[in-house]
Parts: C-alpha cells; sequence; structure tokens
C-alpha cells in the first residue's frame, strides 16, 4: 500500500511566499525533503510566479549605469521579446566594450556577477541579459525626461555605439561623429552636447535609398539603406572640449580623443578690447 507522503509548505501562503522572498525553489526543496516541483506547484497554486530562482529587479532609478545601457541601447544595442523572452543584447568587435556593457547591465539588473560574453560566427563578441522590466522601460522611455541626470554617461554609451573620431588628410583636420537613423534622437544628442558647452552640427549623411558598401558578409548582393542616417558632427572648435568631457570605453577612440588633446591647439575666443 503506497502512503503519500504529506509536507507543510503548503499550509500557509504568508509563510510560504515569505520563505521564496529569502530562498530558491531549489534551496526550499532541501529544507523540506521534497522536488523543486512541488514547490513550485504550490506557488503556482497560490500565485506567486518565479520560484526558480530569487529574482531581483532591475534598479530603474537615476544612475550613471543605466544612462550608458540606454545610450548603448539605442545604438549598436538591441531589445528584443521573443514569447516571454525579453533580452537586452550588445554584439561588437570591441572586447573591452562589450565587457563594459556586461558588467554595466549586470550592475542595473542587480545581478552579482557580469553576463558571459561569447564570440558568433561572424566573429563579434556577443552579451545578453533578460528583464522583462528592463525591456518595457527602455522601450517606453522618454529620452527628455532620463537624461536630465548623467548626459555624460548617456553620450559616452552613445558614442561608444554609434560615435567615430576620423582624421582627413587633404585638410589634417579631425572629425568627431555620432550618427543614427533617428533625427530626434540626434537633436536630443546635440541638445545634451550644447548644454555642456559643445557645439555640434547636423547633417543628412545618407539617403534612403542609397547603396551600401559591399563587405565580406554581403554574399555578393546589393543591399541598400531602409532609412536616412543623421550624423551630428562636433566643431573643430569644441574637439578639445569633447575630448575631456566624454570618456569612451572603446580603446582606440579613447586614444583618437587623447592624439587631438595632444597634437592640436586649443580653440581659444579673442576678445577684443573696445
Amino acid at each position: 500500500m503506497h502512503t503519500e507522503k504529506k509536507y507543510d509548505l503548503g499550509k500557509d501562503k504568508g509563510t510560504f511566499e515569505k520563505l521564496l522572498e529569502q530562498q530558491t525553489a531549489k534551496e526550499i526543496a532541501g529544507i523540506y525533503g521534497c522536488s523543486q516541483g512541488l514547490v513550485c506547484y504550490y506557488a503556482k497554486k497560490f500565485g506567486i510566479v518565479n520560484t526558480w530562482r530569487k529574482y531581483n529587479y532591475p534598479d530603474l532609478s537615476p544612475s550613471p549605469e543605466l544612462r550608458y545601457l540606454i545610450g548603448v541601447v539605442v545604438g549598436d544595442g538591441s531589445i528584443t521579446k521573443i514569447g516571454s523572452d525579453y533580452a537586452i543584447r550588445l554584439s561588437a568587435k570591441d572586447e573591452e566594450f562589450v565587457v563594459k556593457f556586461a558588467k554595466t547591465l549586470a550592475i542595473v539588473n542587480r545581478r552579482d556577477s557580469c553576463y558571459p560574453i561569447w564570440r558568433n560566427k561572424r566573429g563579434l563578441l556577443v552579451t545578453t541579459g533578460r528583464s522583462k522590466e528592463l525591456y518595457y522601460f527602455i522601450k517606453n522611455v522618454e529620452y527628455y525626461e532620463v537624461i536630465q541626470t548623467y548626459p555624460h554617461e548617456f553620450i559616452e554609451g552613445f558614442f561608444d555605439s554609434e560615435g567615430s573620431v576620423s582624421k582627413t588628410k587633404k585638410w589634417n583636420s579631425w572629425h568627431i561623429t555620432l550618427s543614427n537613423t533617428k533625427l530626434n534622437l540626434i537633436e536630443l544628442t546635440q541638445w545634451m552636447l550644447d548644454n555642456i558647452g559643445i557645439e555640434a552640427r547636423i547633417y543628412l549623411d545618407k539617403k534612403k535609398g542609397q547603396k551600401v558598401a559591399k563587405t565580406k558578409w554581403s554574399n555578393d548582393k546589393d543591399y541598400y539603406k531602409n532609412f536616412d542616417v543623421y550624423k551630428l558632427q562636433v566643431l573643430a572648435k569644441d574637439n578639445h572640449t569633447f575630448a575631456r568631457a566624454i570618456h569612451p570605453a572603446i580603446v582606440r577612440k579613447k586614444a583618437r580623443l587623447q592624439t587631438i588633446l595632444e597634437t592640436t591647439k586649443e580653440w581659444k575666443e579673442e576678445v577684443t578690447c573696445p
């Protein structure tokens, strides 16, 4: 004759709910000598979700980490939803950039360790974190409200994603630029730069329908721009100000900004006496 084993964990919802706030389903199963499935059965019965692990809600309060994260996501980063999977992802070639993103994402998601990083078939480094709350926060974010605090960190994230520092041989001059298909985002970044004493101008860099240069991943096919691409260029007179104020994670960009500081003269406004 089979005798069903009885457990006390399902007797009181309040006690069980408090226990789940402090322990994982596996830990509770070990305490009561039952299976994790039974723990999840009672959790479902009581209407309590996410019992397989302690769930740390992301820290969505204003912080340098959250602002940097948003700056990256609106550029090279991405947020995706497939069923109940809410992912925040970055794939890039610069290791220091992906490492910083993984660490920053872990801080915002209140994770004890950095998110793992791997290399995909295209040779890019990839990292992914998951959070339903963070996904919807970024998806519905009002940029004008978000960047009221920590504008430098937002610009640094955006610059790591969409920024470049180049030198023209013809004029022997340095160009600091940021590019994106969203004109309102470019205008917002221009406004933020202006607030920290950096003047920049906007122009249309590539038109919708323009042919894209082929790469080794093009498979000999012709590709065309689906959207207009806008570029924000820092005026030469403020290159030094930008280089001192913005500190990207990507080493090659940081080195070029340092070169600007070391090899070019800082622009100073001349004041004529009456």
